[in-house]
């Protein structure tokens, strides 16, 4: 929900930066303008912006393991310095877990209140248009780009993993005899 929050906002800090939109390269279909360069830039600049951050709350959500019950039984200096350590770990994945959530919960209620900000400034008529562009966008990646992505990466993997499978033979003028 925050990457989305995320990039809503992103894309409407650039949708309107262009006040002269040249309209013989717009597509009118049913009252709603397309103007296809706007749109990729937009959606280019919102992917480059958004980036950071939900790499950010998923490197630190993966740092927030759940690890299981410290139990200390005796008193031994090596079992003290296990207890320690354990009770370290879970201390630092408890705050990489909070702070994650904290970074969520912030980027989407900022990001939203200044949507709203936005789409009062602009007005209906152009909140309407960056509204299509957003939807647009979200359907291109869905139906696009996602699956592009990760046919790509099956093909990436697979050929990783057919390379690493081949034995290493020797040629007769190599040096390893």
């Amino acid at each position: 929900m925050a990457t989305l929050c995320l990039a809503m906002i992103a894309s409407a800090m650039f949708y309107n930066t262009e006040t002269n939109v040249d309209k013989t390269k717009a597509v009118e279909v049913g009252g709603v303008q397309f103007t296809f360069g706007r749109m990729l830039y937009v959606a280019l600049m919102s992917t480059l912006i958004t980036l950071p951050a939900p790499i950010l709350m998923s490197t630190l959500f993966s740092k927030s393991k759940r690890l299981g019950r410290v139990v200390p039984t005796t008193a031994s200096r090596g079992d003290i310095d296990k207890t320690e350590n354990a009770t370290y770990k879970r201390c630092f994945s408890i705050c990489f877990g909070v702070l994650g959530w904290v970074i969520a919960f912030v980027s989407a209620f900022v990001s939203n209140f200044f949507l709203v900000l936005y789409s009062l400034q602009w007005g209906p008529e152009i909140s309407k248009q960056w509204l299509v562009t957003q939807i647009t966008s979200m359907a291109l990646s869905a139906f696009i780009v996602e699956p592009i992505k990760g046919i790509a990466l099956a093909i990436v993997i697979s050929l990783v993993f057919t390379v690493m499978k081949k034995p290493f033979r020797p040629n007769e003028d190599s040096e390893f005899r």
